[in-house]
C-alpha cells in the first residue's frame, strides 16, 4: 500500500502535465528575487517536474500567447489548460538564454519510522542543483499535517485512500533550495464512492507575496461558483484528461491561494452535491477570492 517514488513518479508524469522543454530550461536558468525577479511559484512543483521528484499537480508557466484568452471569476484565471492565482505577469517565463543541464538525484538512504513516530517512513533525495527534498510518507492524513504544522483545511477528518489513479499514502514534503523553502502535504481522501485529492504547500524565504500558482486541467468545461456554508466562496472548473494508459480521468478543480499557502483540491467520481458536502467542511481563511470591486464574478 505504500507508494515509493517510481510509483509516484509514473502518476506525476502523465502526458499532458509535462512542461515543455523551453520550460524546463527556463527555470534551471531562473533566479528568484523577492519583488524583483519573476519568481517561478511553489519550487516544490517545479522540482517535481524538471528534476524528476513525482507530485500529482506541477506549477506550469505560459507562454505569452496563452496569456490572451481567459475567464475570470474572483480572484482565479482560468485558461484552456490551466486554472491560475496571483500576479498574471509571472505566469510568463522571462526571455533568458538557455543552457544544457543534466540534473540527477541521489537518494540519501530511506529510514524506517519508530513507535514514537506519526509517519511510516521518510526518504532524503539530493538533486545536483542543489535542491533537496525531504519526504515522510503516512497513513494518515491528520497526522501529516500535524508534523508540517501547515494550516488545517478541513474541519472533518477524512481517511486515506488507496484506490483510485492517485491512490496511496498521505506525503509530507520539504523542499529546501538556497534561501527558498517549501512544506507541502499531499494525500488522496476517500469520501462515500468517490475520492478527492488535496495539495496544500506553504512557502518562505525567497518568493514574492503575489507570486503566482497554477493547476494543469484539460478540456476546460463547466466553470462556476459556490459558497460554502461559512461564506468561503470556491471557483470549481471540470477537467477531462486523457492518462498515459488511454484511460480518461475526469475531475472538478478548486484552486487555493492565499498569503504565501496555497494548493488544490481535486475531486474524482463525486457528485456535485458530494463536491458542495466536502467543500462546506472547508475553513481555510481563503482570502484570495474577495474581489476588489465587491462584485463576484467578472468575465474576460
Amino acid at each position: 500500500m505504500k507508494n515509493n517514488i517510481d510509483d509516484l513518479l509514473k502518476k506525476a508524469m502523465a502526458p499532458d502535465m509535462e512542461p515543455s522543454a523551453e520550460l524546463n530550461d527556463k527555470i534551471l536558468n531562473a533566479t528568484a528575487t523577492k519583488k524583483k525577479k519573476k519568481p517561478y511559484s511553489m519550487i516544490t512543483k517545479v522540482a517535481a517536474v524538471v528534476f524528476g521528484i513525482a507530485l500529482a499537480t506541477p506549477v506550469v508557466a505560459f507562454a505569452a500567447e496563452q496569456i490572451k484568452e481567459y475567464i475570470k471569476v474572483r480572484e482565479a484565471y482560468i485558461y484552456d489548460d490551466s486554472v491560475a492565482m496571483g500576479n498574471p505577469e509571472y505566469m510568463i517565463p522571462e526571455d533568458t538564454s538557455t543552457t544544457e543541464e543534466e540534473i540527477t538525484t541521489e537518494t540519501l538512504g530511506r529510514v524506517e519510522g519508530t513507535a514514537d513516530d506519526n509517519w511510516l517512513y521518510m526518504e532524503e533525495v539530493q538533486l545536483s542543483n542543489s535542491v533537496k527534498n525531504t519526504f515522510y510518507y503516512y497513513d494518515d492524513y491528520q497526522a501529516a499535517i500535524e508534523d508540517s504544522e501547515l494550516d488545517k483545511w478541513f474541519n472533518t477528518d477524512y481517511e486515506v485512500c488507496y484506490e483510485g489513479y492517485f491512490g496511496g499514502d498521505a506525503r509530507y514534503c520539504i523542499v529546501d533550495w538556497d534561501d527558498y523553502h517549501s512544506y507541502e502535504v499531499q494525500a488522496t481522501l476517500k469520501y462515500k464512492e468517490g475520492y478527492f485529492h488535496v495539495n496544500e504547500s506553504r512557502a518562505e524565504g525567497n518568493v514574492a507575496e503575489d507570486y503566482a500558482f497554477t493547476v494543469p486541467i484539460s478540456n476546460r468545461d463547466n466553470v462556476r461558483e459556490y459558497v460554502n456554508k461559512v461564506g468561503i466562496g470556491f471557483v470549481l472548473v471540470d477537467s477531462t484528461r486523457t492518462m498515459g494508459d488511454g484511460e480518461e480521468l475526469k475531475s472538478t478543480v478548486v484552486i487555493i491561494r492565499y498569503g504565501l499557502y496555497s494548493g488544490s483540491i481535486q475531486f474524482y467520481n463525486l457528485s456535485e452535491e458530494e463536491i458542495h458536502e466536502i467543500l462546506d467542511t472547508v475553513i481555510v481563511s481563503n482570502d484570495s477570492y474577495e474581489s476588489n470591486d465587491g462584485t463576484d464574478t467578472d468575465a474576460n
